[in-house]
């Protein structure tokens, strides 16, 4: 028997307040901290680390590191390549409009990757005084709005790291492209403790025979609460999907317009959006170094973190001068 609304809303409120403890505690150990800004029609709620530069009594940081996360994540997916950014840096990573606990939420609202990009545009005008210079990364569909953003907003930035960037064709489709478009089954959408072990399969590297065991006991339980809790979000989920893959290669068509030095890191492995993408790079994207990880898939954050911080790190160090002298 299907839990009725009223029981699922409760189990969510109930999944969020126990996840927000279990999170609080992992953001305090890292020192961030979490935020709230009122910019472009939405409450931002984000994570930050390092003087708010707003303050009078602070001086203005020497750059920004700002982190975007992808489809149906949220912003503490970054903690564990963003706390190994460099001490100097001050970092920013927000929840985007349709995800976490940016409000409003709504099925309703338009979610392409170009409207994305001017949300977060107004997100960057109310957090960063304009003359400190970006460092942006971004994953999946955040690498898509990152490197729009750096297409559209070359001036702001410093450098970019996209990793398994969205928005770019594919010489060879992907398994869950191959799904989508041949069976019409959507792998992303997840909504059930099976459904999510399905996208698991997908989403991480696993090796020749490996068989992944069935939930038991408490990770089970905590299996339910967050898919019970993705599904009552799944309207807005969908819709995000289905503006998104409006235009499949609009970041294809926009990288001749990025200017700054890039690292494009992709898993070997991809599931989701196939390494062959790399091939539409050759001539498109200037001043990039591409890095192919080998045994590894769609999610390079959290499979590799330490090696995304270090080369986050080693472009901040090669494009802020001040930066390399203290570390040479």
């Amino acid at each position: 028997m299907e839990p009725s609304c009223s029981v699922r809303s409760v189990s969510n409120k109930v999944f969020r307040c126990a996840a927000e403890v279990f999170l609080n505690s992992m953001r305090s150990r890292f020192g961030y901290v979490k935020q709230h800004v009122d910019a472009g029609g939405y409450h931002w709620s984000f994570l930050e680390r390092g003087p708010r530069s707003s303050e009078a009594t602070v001086s203005t940081p020497e750059h920004v590191v700002l982190f975007v996360h992808g489809f149906s994540s949220e912003k503490d997916s970054w903690l564990s390549v963003a706390s190994r950014t460099l001490p100097s840096s001050r970092v920013l990573i927000p929840d985007l409009p349709g995800h976490g606990m940016t409000a409003p939420l709504s099925h309703a609202a338009e979610y392409g990757a170009a409207v994305q990009v001017e949300r977060l545009k107004a997100f960057v005008d109310a957090t960063i005084p304009k003359d400190v210079p970006i460092h942006l990364v971004g994953c999946s569909m955040g690498g898509l709005i990152s490197g729009l953003y750096a297409a559209t907003y070359p001036d702001q930035l410093q450098s970019l790291t996209l990793i398994c960037p969205a928005g770019i064709s594919m010489p060879r489709r992907s398994p869950v492209l191959a799904k989508y478009e041949d069976e019409g089954v959507n792998i992303m959408r997840a909504g059930t403790v099976d459904e999510f072990q399905d996208l698991m399969q997908y989403i991480a590297y696993r090796p020749p025979g490996y068989v992944m065991e069935k939930p038991k006991g408490m990770r089970k339980i905590m299996l339910g609460l967050m898919t019970s809790y993705r599904a009552e979000r799944m309207p807005i989920f969908d819709k995000v999907l289905e503006d998104m893959m409006a235009n499949q290669r609009i970041l294809e068509d926009n990288l001749h317009k990025i200017r700054v030095p890039t690292v494009v890191l992709w898993g070997q492995e991809d599931q989701i959006l196939d390494v062959s993408c790399i091939e539409r790079l050759d001539g498109k994207l200037a001043h990039a170094h591409v890095v192919v990880v080998p045994k590894c898939g769609h999610i390079v954050q959290q499979s590799y973190p330490e090696l995304c911080a270090a080369y986050i790190n080693q472009l901040i160090a090669e494009t802020s001068p001040s930066t390399a002298m203290a570390l040479a």
